[in-house]
């Protein structure tokens, strides 16, 4: 198999998947989880009634809208369980990744509490942290806003993930601005409050 054809295969299946949301939403949660669910139950639904339509042999006669509506309710069921499990999934992968970066969080300011820490090791460590953060679509979340928010604007930080992270540069002036943008409208929220 080629990498043309993987790479399509890849794209087939993110849009399938609804990967396309993340794009839409910019970051990962509970809107993306609940839309993911129901774009692909909606696909389900599709293939299962077409399915269902085309071979039970208790069905003949012309395609009609009552046909159809027919094999929806024959499937009805099974598309409900596949709502239910297919949220499910999405929100244990949605938790899983934000459950990551907390511990890698956590494992960070643990490590940099310690007085032998090296501090070129730490720099790297909140490099990967922020590239984990952008790769998970997590980036934009207010409560890792002020991490986000501080850790784009150290230059030893900086410089490390230019370094390790493809294309580097380019991707540390959006994460910057993705940042910046979350920690201002966070802020805007303290300060709204009485």
């Amino acid at each position: 198999m080629t990498c043309n054809s993987q790479d399509l295969i890849t794209r087939c299946f993110d849009f399938l998947a609804g990967e396309w949301l993340l794009g839409i939403f910019k970051s990962n949660g509970s809107v993306v989880v609940a839309l993911r669910a129901l774009w692909t139950t909606v696909i389900f639904a599709v293939i299962a009634v077409i399915v269902v339509s085309v071979f039970d042999p208790a069905r003949t006669g012309p395609v009609s809208v009552h046909g159809a509506l027919d094999a929806f309710w024959s499937v009805s069921n099974h598309i409900a369980l596949f709502l239910g499990a297919s949220y499910i999934a999405f929100y244990a992968r949605f938790v899983s990744q934000w459950g990551y970066l907390a511990g890698l969080y956590n494992m960070i300011k643990q490590t940099e509490a310690t007085a032998e820490s090296d501090k070129k090791i730490i720099a790297e460590w909140k490099a990967g942290y922020l590239e984990d953060a952008e790769n998970l679509h997590l980036a934009t979340k207010n409560n890792l806003a002020p991490v986000l928010y501080a850790w784009v604007q150290d230059p030893a930080v900086i410089r490390a993930y230019i370094k390790n992270t493809p294309g580097g540069t380019n991707r540390l002036r959006r994460l910057r601005r993705l940042a910046c943008r979350a920690y201002e409208e966070e802020a805007v929220k303290w300060k709204s409050l009485p």
